[in-house]
């Protein structure tokens, strides 16, 4: 029973602070929306902190390490993935820098994280280099280019460029930066990879 309580105020927090966001959300919202008391909730979770860090906690137990895009098209699906993760969960990706400087735990997970990204897209744009899409003379900037696009999929582009109707803009600034590297075979491929998207 108590497990089942705990799950509970963790689904309905998580459903708040996607709602309301986490700074906007208090324990008394959390407490009235399952009709507990503020006492029973602080029973289980002291303070909000460790609330959403129990959340997150089981959030990344989900988490699998991302294999390294082998195509163009794997790459646009990891993208597209990060995109989902991101559109699913926005009182993480809203608050994220604040969410690692409340928890220690959450850093940790997120330097984690980004290092597996970071991998996974350095090791694709060398593999894209040697299979001929991509151009051997920017070999030194594509460190650069894998930081700008996972600043990109992390913090996004500013509210007021987002639509609604133009979900996929993160997408195309992405890969708005890998087009000058293209070699004529890249461009074909990315062409190709448009043309069924």
């Amino acid at each position: 029973m108590k497990s089942d309580i705990k799950q509970a105020i963790m689904d309905t927090a998580r459903q708040l602070f996607n709602e309301k966001g986490f700074h906007d959300t208090g324990m008394r919202d959390i407490a009235a929306a399952l009709n507990i008391s503020v006492g029973n909730l602080t029973y289980h979770y002291k303070k909000k902190e460790d609330l959403i860090e129990a959340i997150l906690l089981q959030d990344h137990k989900k988490y699998q390490k991302p294999k390294s895009p082998c195509t163009f098209e794997d790459l646009n699906q990891l993208l597209l993935d990060i995109t989902d993760q991101k559109n699913s969960r926005p009182y993480y990706y809203r608050h994220y820098v604040q969410l690692a400087q409340m928890c220690p735990a959450v850093y940790e997970m997120q330097v984690s994280v980004l290092k597996n990204l970071r991998e996974a897209l350095t090791e694709s744009f060398h593999n894209f280099v040697n299979a001929g899409l991509l151009k051997k003379d920017f070999i030194q900037e594509y460190g650069n280019i894998v930081d700008a696009i996972m600043t990109l999929m992390v913090y996004g582009l500013p509210d007021f460029y987002q639509t609604e109707e133009n979900n996929t803009s993160i997408l195309n600034c992405v890969w708005s930066i890998i087009i000058p590297c293209f070699t004529k075979q890249g461009q074909e491929k990315y062409n190709l990879l448009m043309s069924n998207r």
